[in-house]
Order: structure tokens, then C-alpha cells, then sequence
């Protein structure tokens, strides 16, 4: 879900959770693992982790707005990936009687440099 600041125009993105199901038949109000994850979000600044903006409650959900990213990992596996088989795979574990499977693959160079951002971020998370 996207969004737009009202005063600088950025596109943001949103994500919605709700709390009926979040609190599981509970009115306690907001759970506290949303409370804390939102607080966490709030002091984190690093360019490896996407900034929360700003966090609101209307009617039944929480909305998190976040600095908006062209896409998350997944998307970009998807879109940078090439499609391989693991035929091969499959022959030699003897798991002959399986359909084949499709995976996206990705080149060394790119795996290494968002396997360094991940750790990058991690660094930053434990430090």
C-alpha cells in the first residue's frame, strides 16, 4: 500500500495491521509487540534500513509509514533472477518421483553485495 506526505509530496509506503488480529480476541488496545516494534523503527537510522516515518491508529488498524523502496527483496530476486532447474538436483538426491522445480538465481557479484548490506544492517541492529 502507498502513500503520499502531504507536506513534502514523497511517496510513502504504508503497511496496515490490524488489531483484531494482532490481539487475538483481547481488548487490551494496541499489543505491545506492535508498540515495540514501532518504538525500535522510531530510533533506527541507517542507510541499509528503511526509515519509519510516521505510525497512526484508525478504527481497527495500525498504519506504519515507511520511506518507500522500489521494491522488497523478493520483488528484486524476482526481477534481477534468472530461472533455473534443479533437475539436476533432483536426479541426484533421488528425488525422482518430484516435479521439477524453478528457482531464481542470482549472480556472485549481487549476491555478495546485498549479502555485505544485510551484515552491514545487522552490525548496525547489535552495536
Amino acid at each position: 500500500m502507498y502513500g503520499i506526505d502531504r507536506v513534502t509530496r514523497e511517496i510513502l509506503t504504508m503497511r496496515k495491521i490490524y488489531l483484531d488480529v494482532t490481539n487475538a480476541g483481547q481488548d487490551d488496545g494496541l499489543p505491545c509487540s506492535v508498540l515495540r516494534e514501532i518504538s525500535h523503527l522510531k530510533t533506527l537510522s541507517n542507510e541499509n534500513i528503511v526509515t519509519l516515518r510516521e505510525a497512526t491508529v484508525q478504527n481497527e488498524a495500525v498504519f506504519i509509514s515507511f520511506d518507500h523502496c522500489e521494491s522488497n527483496l523478493r520483488e528484486f530476486i524476482k526481477k534481477h533472477g534468472t530461472t533455473s532447474n534443479l533437475t539436476a538436483f533432483y536426479k541426484q538426491r533421488r528425488y525422482k518421483g518430484q516435479a521439477q522445480r524453478k528457482v531464481q538465481t542470482l549472480q556472485m557479484p549481487l549476491v555478495k553485495n546485498l549479502a555485505f548490506q544485510l551484515m552491514k544492517s545487522l552490525e548496525y541492529l547489535h552495536s
